[in-house]
């Protein structure tokens, strides 16, 4: 009985040194990253020039930021910048990227610490790897959506004020309240709460397009993208799938059945099947995949965007992992792609963003099973080399 014990010690010890390595590991690479890299895509064009208005207006809330930038997140921005500014004169930008990896630190750690393996395949994906040393409200977004989850699960009222700044900060975030939806037969004090978020959301999008005074970057409004894409694009029905398909990938190591499951549920099945190839026809038909998958597509798939839709559909296929009690990560997907659609361009990063919190708060109520520890960490270790690959040959 002892020995089993001492052996159940060791390899918890084992699992936990594994565990803590891999994530001191990641962070001095991505701190090592948000010190040395230069400024990429937006950064230099759009968030540099944003960030240092808002500076200069500091403490007053800047109210015509680029558009896809928060006022309010630059107000945090540029009060950091007024705090630290003799240790880091003239590095807003940094600021900003430290501010984007503390709150990915925070958020792994707090999941890391309660072995809930299956939250860190979403902390790890590349695009959040990425985006936790860009100077971009995306992590920050996340870590205030987690923060008001956390407290509204705990019946603490003061998170449902955090809750239009999340939103503010990444107006897709808005959808993921659709984690909440009442189950069916429904009950008054969970309708009334459904509503009560939905209009703190909704709130978060208005505040988003009230503090927008129209300041568009010099160069990005001349630029052919412009032109094409916000002048004369229209709305992007794509994304309807595509944050489907993306979410495939996280639910891929975080179900649970087996492919004897898999079959024997065959009419769950064969629907996601059927769903996922008419979404990649719809998808085929009718959207311009643009970014890395565009550029990839023209390199390597002769001009044809029909090899990145099968992929999508390849990775939507996670959802054959799951079982049927995952109507809420459902609905919080189904808001983050509506709110998306507006969009007169189709980002399959921006289709990965658009999961992150739901799946994330999906993944906190889910327990870990031994035997999916290891896929996972093999996975978040896959991951952090996929990182580094794009740090050194990406290009945003």
């Amino acid at each position: 009985m002892n020995s089993a014990k001492v052996a159940i010690f060791e390899s918890r010890k084992a699992e936990s040194f594994v565990r803590y390595g891999l994530v001191a590991i990641t962070f001095f690479l991505l701190l090592y990253s948000a010190s040395t890299q230069q400024a990429k895509g937006d950064e230099g064009g759009a968030y540099l020039p944003a960030f240092e208005q808002a500076f200069t207006l500091w403490p007053a809330l800047d109210l015509s930021p680029y558009w896809s930038i928060s006022s309010f997140y630059l107000w945090v921005i540029a009060a950091l910048q007024a705090v630290v500014g003799p240790l880091v004169s003239g590095k807003i930008l940094l600021v900003g990227r430290l501010l984007s990896l503390a709150c990915w630190l925070i958020l792994v750690w707090l999941h890391a610490r309660s072995s809930r393996y299956k939250s860190l395949v979403v902390l790890f994906n590349p695009y959040v790897l990425i985006y936790s040393v860009r100077a971009h409200p995306l992590l920050p977004g996340i870590f205030l959506f987690y923060l008001f989850w956390t407290l509204v699960r705990q019946h603490k009222k003061a998170g449902l004020l955090i809750l239009p700044f999340a939103v503010s900060f990444q107006v897709f975030i808005g959808g993921a309240v659709g984690l909440f939806m009442p189950k069916v037969p429904l009950q008054k004090d969970e309708v009334i709460r459904i509503v009560v978020i939905g209009l703190l959301a909704l709130s978060g999008v208005l505040i988003t397009w009230l503090t927008w005074g129209g300041m568009y970057p010099p160069k990005f409004a001349s630029h052919v993208f412009f032109q094409e894409y916000h002048v004369h694009g229209k709305p992007s029905f794509g994304y309807l799938g595509t944050v489907f398909m993306m979410a495939g990938g996280v639910f891929w190591f975080i179900g649970n059945r087996t492919l004897a499951e898999i079959k024997q549920h065959r009419t769950y099945s064969l629907v996601v099947i059927g769903l996922l190839i008419l979404a990649g026809a719809f998808l085929y038909k009718t959207a311009t995949i643009v970014g890395i998958a565009r550029q990839l597509s023209q390199s390597y798939l002769a001009n044809d965007q029909l090899g990145w839709v099968l992929i999508f559909v390849l990775i939507g296929l996670g959802w054959l992992r799951l079982h049927r009690d995952h109507y809420p990560v459902f609905f919080g997907l189904l808001g983050a792609s509506v709110l998306l659609v507006t969009l007169p361009y189709l980002y399959e990063r921006i289709s990965v963003f658009a999961t992150i919190a739901p799946c994330l708060a999906w993944c906190s109520l889910q327990s870990s099973e031994k035997q999916q520890k290891g896929l996972v960490l093999t996975m978040c270790c896959v991951f952090v080399l996929l990182f580094i690959a794009y740090q050194r040959y990406g290009s945003l």
